[in-house]
């Protein structure tokens, strides 16, 4: 991450549902535009070239990717200039984050041609509802494959020495940070570095921890304590008033998967599929919870049951992200209708007037 920017997910599809962690990110944000707008409306023509003006003024940016389609943005923030904008788009479940009273809406609608509206309303909440089914049939696959993990966990979680994981937990924590601890107020930034998205697992751990100085990399199973240790390094650190930036889980919300310490220039995450990632610089260190922690002999015992679980949870898995997929494909339809009854020169016209503000 040489250039500065930082990628990450602000909203999961989840086995808990659609989860949304966008309002600990706009901390700090003193103009808060919200692109209000049906798809296809020109939000994602709105923001490229707002980057793109950032980037040539050598602004960093916070690029906040959409699940549903990661090469599209839900949000840009503007660190230095305390300003963010963010999709409004009611599909993106955003009125979550819409309560607050200095907030600026900029009305993509007004680019749409009004006439041609009434009459796609029929196909138009036909797609929607579409989109919903998919949508909850994805998390009910999410919600079914957690439940397989729950039997994955099980297995690790009864040949674990927990005495041996409180010890490791204590190691890390002193390795972590040390005698640092802030006579401030922590910053805690709550994100997710990857997400369920139509095409599988994706994730930007390389491109937030890439220039990082020193990266560790957290190994194990299921259920032998590597959320736990995140969750206990969490704690300590906002305990020493440090600021922290915590990940979870693009699959369960409720685990997580890194922290980064911006202020140490240290990071610890997951690097277990589906993340699946090794030492590639010589600074790199490995914590390997399985060996430290786990009766030796534990994969070779369960080898059986360990694969049959697998194997379920990943079908469960790729249900799921095919019926993220099918409504990948409804989204696109709805974004057609909509774009073609777009205003290009009321688009560019919005995006310039906006783009001349930031000069």
């Amino acid at each position: 991450m040489a250039d500065g920017n930082r990628h990450y997910f602000v909203y999961g599809n989840t086995a808990q549902g659609f989860i949304n962690k966008l309002p600990s990110n706009l901390q700090g944000v003193e103009k808060l535009f919200i692109l209000r707008g049906r798809p296809g409306s020109g939000k994602a023509c709105f923001m490229a070239p707002l980057a793109e003006e950032c980037e040539k003024t050598g602004l960093r940016l916070e690029y906040l990717h959409c699940p549903s389609a990661p090469d599209t943005y839900d949000g840009i923030i503007v660190p230095d200039l305390r300003l963010a904008v963010i999709d409004g788009t009611d599909l993106h479940y955003t009125m979550l984050i819409t309560s607050d009273p200095e907030a600026r809406y900029i009305d993509m609608d007004a680019a749409l041609d009004a006439s041609r509206l009434t009459v796609l309303e029929e196909p138009v909440s036909d797609i929607i509802s579409e989109i919903g089914k998919c949508h909850e049939n994805a998390f009910q696959c999410f919600r079914d494959a957690l439940s397989v993990h729950d039997e994955w966990e099980k297995i690790y979680i009864e040949n674990m020495d927990f005495q041996k994981a409180d010890t490791l937990a204590s190691a890390i924590i002193d390795l972590m940070l040390g005698d640092c601890r802030f006579e401030k107020p922590p910053v805690m930034k709550e994100r997710f570095f990857g997400a369920s998205t139509p095409a599988g697992a994706t994730d930007y751990i390389e491109r937030l921890t890439g220039s990082i100085a020193k990266r560790y990399l957290l190994k194990g199973r299921p259920g032998t304590g590597k959320s736990t240790l995140l969750r206990k390094l969490a704690a300590a650190s906002t305990a020493r008033g440090l600021d922290t930036e915590i990940y979870s889980c693009a699959f369960d919300s409720n685990s997580l998967d890194m922290i980064i310490w911006p202020e140490l220039d240290k990071c610890l995450f997951d690097s277990t599929a589906p993340h699946l990632y090794e030492p590639s610089r010589p600074e790199d260190e490995v914590i390997d919870t399985y060996s430290a922690c786990v009766r030796p002999g534990t994969d070779e015992k369960y080898e059986k049951e360990l694969a049959d679980i697998s194997l379920r949870y990943k079908e469960a898995v790729g249900k799921g992200t095919r019926s993220l997929s099918v409504a990948k494909g409804y989204l696109d339809a709805l974004i057609g209708i909509y774009s073609a009854t777009a205003d290009s020169d009321h688009i560019r016209g919005l995006c310039t007037a906006f783009a001349e503000q930031l000069r």
